[in-house]
């Protein structure tokens, strides 16, 4: 009965309909819905292989090499024929604890810009600690559709914000041309914070209350990513943060975890490749931007306030006196 209303199960009667290559078996079940049933089927031309191919390719230039099939290289190059010229990518950086997540949902929801959150997508932030207070992850082909999905509904002519994140968040990659434009990005934007606001964010999203709830399993699953780290921590950090977690002191784990991503962090931002051994340099244009309420970048700050509506708007208007210089003509 409900089928009838216009508001009942089947209210949108279209249903998408795909196969792997988009042949015979696809229109065929397309016919019988259309004739003997009261949906609408729409056929994934070229079936779902012609989708994953423009899922990939949807970012920028084909990748060649030994493995490259003729066919597949044709197809992608149709496939980013028609979906037109890329966005310009602006890269969010900052050390860990620094609010990146907080910044560039503000962008996006109170400075009103493009915003593509990879980690949430991923349902992961990126770190051996990012299951935290997040649900299952999607599979990484799923990933990589919703990313491409995403992807495809921007405007070309204005900058999506991208959270400056690895080749790998959890157990999905970073689509791989995604990827390498992140890494080439024009501009990076530096958050610069103070440890005790670092320490604050951190604390709220890993060890607050609301995230041991909402994650299953959370002291044991905690202290194995802990002991995980004890190859490059050594055993006596190791311990010493074990100790700190079971005593509940959220902000000594916080502050001990924060001396090793430091590093592994400045590596990141600057070489070509983005790991934390990586070699090369990036030539993207860096600009700093405090997310203290004193603009002044002072890492010796003991301010714990953070405001990302703040620091979003001075985002902006750093990022647009930068294109607006890009666009100049040169005297």
């Amino acid at each position: 009965d409900g089928a009838d209303g216009a508001d009942g199960p089947l209210a949108d009667r279209r249903v998408l309909v795909h196969c792997w290559r988009g042949g015979m078996r696809s229109h065929a079940i397309a016919w019988l819905l259309r004739h003997h049933t009261p949906l609408q089927p729409i056929l994934l031309e070229g079936g779902y292989k012609a989708y994953r191919t423009w899922a990939q390719a949807i970012y920028g230039p084909v990748p060649t090499g030994k493995k490259a099939v003729e066919a597949d290289v044709v197809a992608a190059t149709a496939a980013m024929a028609l979906q037109g010229p890329s966005p310009p990518i602006v890269i969010v950086g900052g050390r860990t604890g620094c609010g990146k997540t907080k910044v560039l949902l503000a962008l996006q929801e109170h400075c009103k810009q493009q915003v593509i959150d990879l980690e949430g997508l991923a349902c992961h932030k990126g770190s051996s600690f990012g299951w935290v207070n997040n649900p299952p992850q999607p599979t990484p082909t799923q990933f990589e559709n919703n990313v491409a999905y995403h992807w495809h509904h921007f405007d070309p002519t204005k900058p999506v914000f991208v959270e400056d994140e690895g080749p790998n968040i959890g157990s999905v990659s970073t689509p791989r041309g995604l990827y390498q434009r992140m890494r080439t990005a024009p501009v990076v934007v530096r958050l610069l914070s103070c440890m005790p606001q670092r320490v604050a964010i951190l604390v709220e999203d890993y060890y607050s209350p609301t995230a041991r709830a909402n994650t299953p399993d959370y002291d044991v699953r905690m202290r194995g990513a802990i002991r995980g780290l004890q190859k490059r921590l050594g055993p006596e950090r190791v311990a010493s943060l074990l100790a700190a977690l079971d005593n509940g002191d959220g902000h000594s784990v916080a502050q001990g975890l924060l001396e090793y991503y430091d590093g592994r962090y400045d590596r990141h931002i600057q070489n070509a490749g983005g790991t934390g051994s990586g070699g090369g340099q990036r030539n993207s244009c860096m600009l700093d931007v405090s997310t203290l309420v004193s603009p002044e970048p002072n890492e010796m700050a003991t301010e714990e306030v953070f405001d990302e509506k703040m620091i979003a708007e001075r985002i902006v208007a750093v990022v647009q006196e930068f294109f607006a210089q890009q666009a100049a003509p040169t005297k």
